[in-house]
């Protein structure tokens, strides 16, 4: 209700102004400056509000689609660590060949994950991979092929996880509402009522000062007619 007064009130002080002084034509162009200026940062605070309302409706669908890569991580490190059992357990594909440090290096890569697999209970892990899972460090040193498989794969998982877990983030910060979006919400729609008031009194000043030109014109249409020549007299 505030916003309609104080329109109602800056479009009964601006009419009067356009009515009054008209004459200052100049002066009133120049007013464009400043109600297009106070609409384009209305326009500017509503584009804002569009966004920060699809983010709104967005983010219930992040928060699922985190949810869902976190449990197919979870999945995968349990998958990984039992093929890596597997692995151990009948050796390399090619026999025997190279089979003493193959073995080292997949009991060496299931202690990596297992290192880290009691941070995945906490509900809060995915907030905090960085703290224990760099995949760097994680496939550091590892020679062979199928190694370096089960590495690439739970690293592009976590990767998942990570690019979910931004966009979650970066929604729910858009979402959110601060002091400054509670001022401005009380404040741009006092803008655009004031720019709307400005434009309306220039209208009335640009009439007013064009009204007696569309009053004379009728009157120099007639003056400047040709009017009937007289009868000839029989």
């Amino acid at each position: 209700m505030e916003f309609l007064v104080f329109f109602a009130v800056s479009f009964v002080v601006f009419q009067v102004f356009g009515f009054l002084t008209y004459k200052y034509e100049v002066s009133w162009l120049s007013t464009d400056y400043v109600w297009l200026g106070l609409a384009a940062t209305t326009i500017f605070f509503y584009a804002q509000k569009a966004e920060q309302d699809y983010a709104r409706q967005q983010l219930p669908n992040y928060v699922s689609h985190l949810s869902q890569m976190r449990q197919m991580a979870e999945s995968t490190v349990q998958q990984k660590i039992n093929t890596l059992d597997i692995m151990h357990q009948y050796g390399p594909a090619d026999g025997l060949t190279g089979s003493n440090e193959y073995r080292p290096e997949i009991m060496n890569l299931t202690h990596r994950i297992q290192g880290f697999t009691g941070n995945l209970q906490e509900p809060d892990w995915p907030d905090r991979m960085e703290d224990f899972f760099d995949c760097t460090k994680f496939s550091a040193g590892l020679i062979h092929d199928a190694t370096k498989l089960v590495a690439t794969d739970l690293c592009d998982s976590f990767a998942l996880v990570r690019a979910s877990r931004d966009k979650k983030n970066d929604l729910a910060k858009e979402a959110e509402d601060g002091l400054l979006s509670a001022v401005e919400i009380h404040i741009y729609p006092l803008f655009f009522a004031l720019g709307l008031a400005i434009r309306l009194g220039r209208t009335t000043a640009d009439f007013r000062r064009k009204w007696p030109e569309k009053k004379a014109c009728p009157a120099t249409a007639e003056l400047g007619g040709n009017e009937p020549e007289p009868d000839a007299l029989p």
